[in-house]
């Protein structure tokens, strides 16, 4: 159960204050986006990704842009009304790219804005590696090329 992966000094309340930190964040930049719940993000989190992502919850609470962009994530997934489970794996990994892509990019974007720009030039390799990928359909490649080029320092 992911509530045994909660942090020892967290609880659902905490967490939830945190998500609404991030949503009034996204709200104060216009960046659209459906109310995410603690449960949400614990219910996310829930599962091994089969991607081998290694980003665990722990990671997720303790940093913002990474809450930021699990937060931005998942209302992109709530938006197109898809289960928040381990079938986006299976039966819409298109749509969790996409989502995932999305939140890359606003991660960056409020990164910048906010003036966190060692935050991305820390994260700008992880695109190279997502390029390397002979399995990323073009239109995610397209998008990271653009996301590597707007944010190259």
């Amino acid at each position: 159960m992911v509530r045994d992966k909660i942090p020892n000094n967290m609880d659902v309340a905490e967490i939830q204050l945190l998500v609404d930190k991030i949503e009034l964040q996204l709200k104060q930049f216009q960046i659209p986006h459906v109310k995410v719940s603690a449960d949400d993000l614990l219910n996310y989190f829930s599962y091994d990704a089969p991607t081998g992502d290694t980003t665990t919850l722990k990671d997720v609470l303790e940093n913002k842009w990474l809450l930021l962009h699990e937060i931005v994530e998942i209302s992109e997934l709530k938006k197109n009304n898809l289960p928040l489970s381990i079938e986006l794996f299976y039966d819409h990994f298109d749509k969790l790219l996409d989502a995932h892509m999305t939140a890359t990019e606003y991660e960056f974007y409020l990164a910048k804005q906010l003036n966190d720009l060692d935050w991305v030039k820390k994260r700008l390799p992880l695109l190279t590696m997502w390029l390397e990928d002979p399995e990323l359909p073009s239109r995610i490649q397209r998008r990271c090329l653009k996301l590597r080029e707007k944010y190259f320092f």
